[in-house]
């Protein structure tokens, strides 16, 4: 979408962007970056950092190594964080779970919020409790910076 709206001469700066990401020369890289940033409209940068930031969220996810088919469910924690943050990764393991056939649980007992299900009304994508009489879950939680292995990239 981004390459649609570059003039000739944005593209010429973006070659030598692309040319450094190839041959990784971080220095020049950088320099042609800002370069091509600033030659770029507010909605060109935009779109830019929004492509950015998709190819970030993209490595990270490839990076994630939870095979999902060893477990029934995911049994996800929030606890102390802000209620942003908490929601915001409670969603993506929701969505993570829709992709990959199985529940997703909110473990919400002692989240400084209250109760996840107070606020919105999550199921059946988000559920109260494990609808698996014997589950095999993934249990993702964090606890001072220290995360679930492979959860969180």
């Amino acid at each position: 979408q981004l390459w649609e709206t570059l003039s000739a001469s944005q593209r010429q700066v973006w070659s030598l962007v692309d040319m450094c990401s190839r041959n990784q020369e971080v220095e020049k890289l950088t320099a042609h970056l800002e370069r091509f940033s600033m030659t770029l409209s507010e909605d060109q940068r935009f779109m830019l950092h929004k492509a950015m930031l998709r190819e970030k969220v993209g490595k990270r996810v490839e990076a994630a190594d939870v095979d999902f088919s060893a477990f029934s469910c995911v049994h996800f924690w929030i606890e102390d964080r802000g209620f942003g943050s908490e929601v915001n990764n409670l969603v993506s393991a929701a969505i993570a779970c829709e992709e990959h056939g199985i529940a997703c649980v909110v473990e919400d007992e002692v989240w400084n919020s209250g109760r996840l299900h107070t606020y919105l009304q999550a199921e059946p994508l988000i559920l109260r409790r494990c609808p698996k009489q014997l589950c095999r879950p993934c249990e993702v939680r964090r606890d001072r910076r220290v995360a679930t292995p492979g959860w969180f990239a």
